[in-house]
């Protein structure tokens, strides 16, 4: 593994992000909802990761939905 190589949290961080801008957009269909779901309880890091993003986001003024 090289220096550079994302770690799992890193990649589940940035997971995160990606479901939290499309939950801003409020443009999210219920088949993502669903799939933003699945992906949330598929592992404990991907729920760290999504509260620790949706804390950034909040103190940054932004509201996601979820």
């Amino acid at each position: 593994m090289t220096e550079n190589a994302p770690n799992h949290q890193d990649l589940a961080e940035e997971e995160a992000r990606r479901w939290i801008v499309r939950m801003a957009s409020a443009e999210m269909s219920p088949g993502e909802l669903a799939e933003f779901k699945a992906w949330r309880v598929a592992a404990p890091a991907h729920n760290r990761a999504f509260e620790t993003q949706r804390a950034i986001w909040r103190a940054a003024g932004k509201r996601p939905h979820a």
